[in-house]
């Protein structure tokens, strides 16, 4: 069952501007940004243990896709983060739940994150929540994304999805 929080409310707008770059990328690629500078540039941090060891974490996560959105261009930058919650559970997690409102009102233009993991465990909902992104035109960086190049994970992606959704 998809989770409601995860749709496309009725009042949000319809149209993408046509500029935005909707795909997966590594972070040796940027997206083209365009003159829509009030657009939010989104950091997620997680962690599932609020332990001490893991304000450390946290805070090297954070200082560290800061460094990136800064060296790189990104502004209007806004931290979401999620301190003691699983990834398997994207309903339960407070900062997500608020950057997906943020999605959904198309007012964020790209997300950066450590690692894909940091967005979610359960694989079938974190594929189908990249692929709400594509068609909602938010850029996705993953600082950590496994090689092989970012074209190939994207068609990766989509094979999964559709597969998914075919069964």
């Amino acid at each position: 069952m998809k989770n409601r929080l995860l749709q496309t409310p009725t009042n949000c707008k319809q149209t993408l501007r046509a500029t935005t770059c909707s795909r997966l990328v590594t972070s040796e690629q940027t997206i083209p940004s365009d003159d829509n500078s009030e657009k939010i540039t989104a950091i997620y941090c997680r962690t599932a243990s609020a332990a001490q060891d893991q304000d450390v974490f946290t805070t090297s996560q954070r200082e560290r896709l800061a460094d990136f959105s800064i060296k790189h261009g990104y502004s209007n930058v806004q931290y979401y983060e999620d301190i003691g919650y699983s990834g398997l559970s994207f309903s339960e997690r407070p900062a997500f739940q608020r950057m997906q409102c943020d999605i959904n009102e198309r007012k964020i233009n790209n997300i950066i994150v450590a690692n894909i993991s940091r967005i979610g465990r359960n694989t079938v909902e974190t594929i189908n929540w990249i692929a709400g992104l594509r068609d909602k035109g938010v850029g996705l960086i993953v600082l950590d994304s496994p090689e092989p190049p970012c074209e190939i994970m994207h068609d990766c992606i989509d094979s999964m999805i559709n597969l998914y959704k075919a069964t």
